[in-house]
């Protein structure tokens, strides 16, 4: 990747964008990729959104700056802090990137984990409840 230009802060623009990101109300319609990403909103526009060696978003966002739907995916899917310099990035390393696929998958198996977890939790709670009314 040639050219990149690695942002060490985020412009006043960007900042007002993130902003606008944590207000947005978006819903994940269709997934073609784990980075990859369509979404939609309340007015039912639809938005695609790539995040690979560069970072697009069908509104236009991504080539110049950040959209809000761009900061959304990458702060509220990918989970990736407004804090983290990587979040201020145009464009992704291929380092990044599989950084980024590997806590995807690891973020899903966690919250198999949890369901599966909890739900068993929840069956013997049940259960002992379930005696305790028995023996009374």
């Amino acid at each position: 990747m040639n050219g990149r230009r690695w942002r060490k802060k985020p412009s006043e623009e960007l900042i007002k964008l993130m902003e606008e990101s944590v207000d947005l109300k978006l819903y994940l319609i269709h997934e073609r990729g784990p980075l990859s990403l369509t979404f939609q909103d309340e007015q039912n526009k639809k938005y695609e959104i790539n995040i690979g060696n560069e970072i697009s978003c069908s509104c236009g966002g991504g080539k110049i700056e950040h959209c809000a739907h761009t900061l959304f995916a990458l702060n509220k899917i990918y989970k990736i802090p407004f804090n983290n310099p990587l979040i201020l990035q145009l464009q992704f390393t291929n380092q990044e990137l599989e950084t980024l696929i590997v806590l995807i998958i690891l973020s899903f198996h966690f919250k198999l984990f949890n369901q599966k977890y909890n739900g068993k939790k929840e069956e013997k709670t049940r259960r002992k409840k379930g005696k305790r009314i028995k023996e009374n």
